[in-house]
């Protein structure tokens, strides 16, 4: 029979070889008896405790251990004991897992891990749990900085307003990356700091009364070399006395002294090859200093935050580009509408006095003839320029009263039909009332611009239907010719501001593509719609309907 000694050799060396094993894992492994003391530990979970070695770890007091860290959950929250997997396991479950947050007393720093615990052991006072840790810090850090730039992203791109993206740009960093930022902007050589945010209410009161007291030189922060050069700066750890070096008098020392920065970044906002401005990011009150490994992150972030400067700002230079257009064709149109009007009722007298006196050449008749046609001409597209600038200003108002719709067509057919040599207007369906509420000048310039686009652009002559009838709650106006007819795929801009169908651009006829963007605003305004049916060389159908009053008769 072997001897006790010589079974308990075996025993001991094969333990020593497991204890050997266990501390060369990278993963922490400890064991709890039935009352949540430790009976092993080995070196990994000894290091995230902060402890040399699991024998130390095993020799210190569990108040002692218990007094290292404190565990929070997902919200940095601390979490109860008795949530904790270790405690679930010798509570009667089999095995448990859980991730979770402990944060080290004595510096502060918070790390993750993977805790898993299993059953081990007897029922009773020889049940154990075995947990395991996996430190999974950098996973976690690496996630919360992808949803950080997620967010970062999606609220930078939410605002195309400059001011409020400058403003979101500081809010982003503080205080997840920063306890303070400053956004400076570089225009023409010159730095001008548009944005200061602090965690701290406090601390952003100070950083404040610095700015307006003593307002930074730009250089000793190494601003001015970062907008030049386009680089990256960071300083790791600002000594105290660096920073108090750049007191100009002692309350400026202690201001300095007071907001007490440690670490800095300063990175450029870069977009299209041109520095825009700099965002300098600063650790004071938490403690924190940055490392090189912060660099890539607060790069990013200025990034997607110089992209979305830069848009806000061509976005804001456009806006105001059309506030100077617009302002431009509102006073150039009342400019010219005032000498137009002398001009065509001078000629207006002149024809009249020649007419009666009977003595003009027909050579000269056909002269006048042209100036004042001309002169509508001119008068025409200054009313579009004006009407443009109303709209765009939003003060394209309407006087409404009832008007039958039925009664304004056939006016305007009588009217225009004298003035035309090649075309023959045909109205159908206008002998009955349809009553609307609506602004009966407005109204007449929707049908004569109709009236007229299908003429123009029926430069062969022909017929122009106008069909007058009431569809269930709207009166309906048809406008119809046999013309040059509109392309497909020109169909769903035709009523933008400008826009002219390729075919009429190549056939020589005239215009400035304003009268249907006003006409398609005139009927929306009135609560109605318009709509274009086309064949290109076979003519085309505008459409209006507009609402009728109650009271209409029906046709």
């Amino acid at each position: 029979m072997l001897s006790s000694d010589r079974v308990a050799a075996p025993a001991a060396a094969r333990a020593a070889q497991l204890a050997a094993i266990l501390d060369a894992v990278t993963d922490g492994v400890t064991v709890q008896d039935m009352q949540g003391r430790l009976v092993y530990a080995n070196n990994a979970a000894a290091h995230i405790l902060g402890v040399p070695n699991g024998a130390a770890l095993l020799a210190a007091p569990t108040a002692e251990i218990l007094n290292r860290y404190e565990i929070l959950d997902e919200f940095r929250r601390p979490m109860s004991p008795a949530r904790l997997p270790g405690r679930l396991v010798l509570n009667g479950a089999t095995e448990a897992a859980a991730t979770i947050c402990y944060r080290l007393r004595a510096t502060g720093a918070e790390y993750w891990t993977l805790l898993t615990a299993r059953a081990a052991g007897g029922p009773g006072p020889e049940r154990l749990a075995i947990n395991t840790f996996r430190d999974v810090t950098d996973l976690k850090r690496t996630e919360g900085l992808l949803r950080f730039l997620t967010d970062a992203s999606r609220q930078l791109s939410a605002s195309l307003d400059y001011e409020s993206t400058l403003g979101t740009v500081a809010r982003l960093a503080v205080p997840t990356i920063a306890d303070s930022a400053v956004v400076d902007l570089y225009e023409d050589a010159a730095i001008t700091r548009v944005v200061i945010a602090a965690a701290d209410p406090a601390q952003e009161a100070l950083l404040n009364k610095l700015q307006r007291g003593y307002a930074p030189d730009p250089r000793d922060l190494g601003v001015a070399e970062v907008l030049q050069s386009g680089e990256a700066r960071l300083v790791t750890n600002l000594p105290l006395e660096e920073l108090l070096a750049r007191a100009k008098d002692p309350e400026h020392a202690q201001l300095l002294a007071a907001n007490g920065t440690q670490s800095y970044i300063i990175v450029p906002f870069l977009a299209r090859g041109r520095v825009l401005g700099s965002l300098a990011l600063a650790l004071a009150e938490s403690g924190r200093h940055y490392a090189p490994s912060d660099l890539p992150l607060v790069e990013e972030l200025a990034r997607q935050a110089a992209l979305a400067i830069d848009n806000a700002r061509l976005y804001r230079d456009a806006h105001e580009a059309i506030a100077t257009r617009d302002q431009f064709l509102s006073i150039a149109s009342h400019e010219l509408k005032t000498p137009l009007t002398s001009i065509l009722a001078a000629l207006q007298l002149v024809e009249r006095r020649l007419s009666r006196q009977g003595a003009m050449h027909p050579r000269d008749s056909r002269a006048l003839e042209l100036a004042m046609a001309q002169g509508r001409r001119l008068n025409n597209m200054v009313m579009a320029l004006l009407d443009l600038s109303r709209i765009e200003s939003g003060r394209l108002g309407l006087n409404r009263a009832p008007v039958d719709l039925s009664a304004l067509a056939r006016r305007l057919v009588d009217e225009s039909q004298p003035l035309l040599d090649h075309h023959r207007l045909v109205l159908q369906g206008a002998s009955v009332p349809l009553m609307i509420d609506g602004d009966e000048l407005r109204l007449e310039q929707v049908l004569q611009n109709l009236i007229g686009n299908a003429v123009k652009y029926s430069p062969a002559g022909g017929t122009v239907t106008i069909r007058v009838q009431r569809h269930d709650d709207d009166a309906c106006v048809e406008v119809a010719d046999q013309g040059v007819g509109i392309p497909t795929d020109a169909l769903p801009h035709l009523f933008e501001r400008f826009f002219r169908a390729a075919n009429a651009e190549g056939s020589g006829i005239s215009g400035m593509g304003i009268g249907l963007y006003v006409v398609k605003e005139i009927v929306t305004l009135h609560g109605g719609q318009i709509w274009a049916d086309s064949v290109e060389g076979a003519g085309t159908t505008f459409t209006v309907c507009l609402p009728l009053v109650d009271g209409s008769a029906a046709t």
